[in-house]
């Protein structure tokens, strides 16, 4: 053996220009290869034979036992193409792995490293051989609105599209199915959560969403929308649709983060007296932005989740002594609801921030990365599981109030040591006692308008600590009775009585004649890149 082949054992060397052998006239051509690792000792030994063509293993070792290919870095045969052979059994039966948990898996089987381009290119490679192209995906879109409008009448399918040069690109998209509205029309309370969250996949549009809670405070979702950017007319378009799907029902409040393209269009869809709230969490993270000091963290959020407005003003004039400048600021660019003093009381929902849309964003994020149609597709088999879920649940239930409400306003119950209270006439009382300090309060019950003054009781529908001493002063009456139909057993099965739509294939849809064939949106190069745009074709 040479020093080169020495220094190099992985290598495939030529036995033709190694091997002297001056008796023969003809020295076939031969190749050894090695194993990289080292104390490896597996070997493979190939040559041709006389006829020029067929080459022949003299040698190999039978078993390599040898765990060195995991630590190899780079492999040029382990390319998106392998890659896309290898993940499509993983993706067939989990489609939603991304690119990271791709890379784990080939690593725990193959014993071998891909990087995360090559995996993530791989993974649009098979996507596509299961799903079929990116691109054709979108030409379905119509053919979805059909199926879902013939399995589930009064669904709400709006599409926009819009010609670029000399094709129709998809534009925009909202989904209602007619079992989220009348879900939430009828069993939940009058409260939306709307946000949006980047897709992950090719096209890196956003998909909004409006969602509502149920008795249970569980998720409720009730209509999804797809556009390009957040922009002021993406959000008018979402809202108009939005407003059409549900109209606008007593008492109705929305949530959003701040923004002024949300502001204004909620604002002209919902222009009938619609409560609009603001994230608390967002808006002090604009805020600490700008000003900072223990000041702000001390007292913004208590201002924020106080139900009265006293309490309320006592921590706002601390900042605004603090720094005028800040609350001007506050008071210019944040004048939607944000502090629980100025809530109304008709939706029975107390929430600050909107953490409900949040938590449907972390519900589909595992879905971003797929094509328009077979994510909303997806979506809606989501819905349709948790819809047969809650409904099994809702079948077994008994009763008035639901079963975990009333052990939450029992365990609330127990324990009110301190608690002084003084009957009055016609169920009213008052209920007094101290503080932690040691500073002394009092408040006044009145249980047949289900009222108290520490507001609690008015704006969440349950009966707060205060009335909860009252009421169990009196033996004939039922606590069931003070608490709000909105978490009645009766309202949650009505929320859960629809039907979402089930599909088959999307090669069973049948593809209305529209006309014209629906291309996908240009896309957006990422900064850095040369050009501006890039087209799918």
């Amino acid at each position: 053996m040479t020093k080169r082949e020495r220094k190099d054992p992985g290598r495939m060397t030529s036995l033709g220009s190694l091997t002297k052998q001056p008796n023969l006239s003809w020295v076939p051509p031969g190749y050894r290869g090695f194993c990289k690792a080292k104390k490896c000792n597996w070997r493979i030994h190939a040559s041709q034979l006389p006829d020029g063509k067929t080459w022949q293993v003299k040698k190999m070792s039978k078993r390599h036992y040898c765990r060195s290919r995991s630590k190899m870095e780079k492999n040029c045969m382990a390319n998106q193409y392998w890659v896309r052979d290898k993940v499509v059994p993983m993706l067939r039966e989990n489609p939603n792995l991304g690119a990271g948990a791709l890379v784990k898996k080939l690593q725990e089987k193959y014993l071998i490293q891909v990087s995360y381009c090559v995996a993530w290119k791989g993974k649009e490679l098979a996507l596509d051989e299961l799903m079929g192209k990116w691109e054709d995906s979108f030409d379905h879109i119509y053919a979805f609105k059909a199926a879902i409008e013939k399995e589930s009448p009064g669904s709400v399918v709006e599409i926009q599209t819009e010609k670029v040069g000399e094709k129709i690109r998809f534009c925009k998209m909202f989904v209602a199915f007619k079992a989220c509205i009348d879900g939430f029309l009828q069993g939940c309370r009058p409260y939306l959560g709307i946000d949006s969250t980047v897709l992950t996949g090719r096209w890196k549009g956003q998909l909004a969403s409006a969602v509502a809670i149920d008795g249970h405070n569980w998720m409720f979702p009730v209509a999804l929308g797809l556009f390009e950017s957040e922009s002021k007319d993406s959000w008018k378009w979402f809202m108009e649709k939005l407003q059409t799907a549900i109209g606008s029902p007593h008492g109705l409040v929305i949530s959003t983060d701040a923004g002024k393209g949300i502001d204004s269009a909620l604002t002209n869809a919902f222009n009938n007296g619609v409560e609009h709230r603001e994230c608390v969490r967002h808006l002090f993270k604009n805020f600490q932005k700008r000003f900072h000091g223990e000041v702000f963290e001390r007292n913004l959020w208590p201002a924020a989740r106080a139900y009265r407005r006293t309490v309320h003003d006592k921590h706002y004039n601390i900042m605004k002594i603090a720094s005028p400048a800040a609350i001007k600021w506050l008071e210019d660019t944040h004048k939607h609801l944000w502090a629980r003093c100025y809530f109304s009381t008709a939706s029975k929902c107390d929430y600050v921030t909107n953490n409900i849309a949040e938590t449907f964003n972390c519900w589909i994020k595992d879905e971003k990365s797929l094509p328009p149609v077979e994510l909303i597709d997806r979506i809606r088999q989501k819905i349709l599981e948790k819809f047969f879920v809650r409904k099994n649940l809702a079948d077994k239930l008994t009763g008035t109030i639901l079963p975990s409400v009333m052990k939450q306003l029992h365990d609330a119950g127990r324990g009110l040591v301190g608690y002084v209270v003084h009957k009055g006439p016609d169920h009213t009382a008052e209920v007094s006692g101290v503080h932690k300090d040691l500073t002394p309060w009092r408040h006044t019950i009145d249980l047949v308008n289900r009222e108290c003054s520490c507001k609690k009781w008015q704006l969440t529908g349950l009966p707060c600590t205060h009335a909860l001493s009252v009421i169990g002063c009196f033996r004939n009456l039922k606590l069931e009775d003070y608490v709000d139909s909105y978490y009645s057993v009766e309202k949650f099965k009505t929320a859960y009585v629809g039907k979402i739509p089930t599909l088959t294939d999307k090669t069973e849809w049948e593809q209305p004649e529209v006309g014209y064939k629906v291309w996908p949106p240009i896309l957006k190069r990422a900064a850095g890149s040369q050009g501006q745009e890039g087209s799918l074709e």
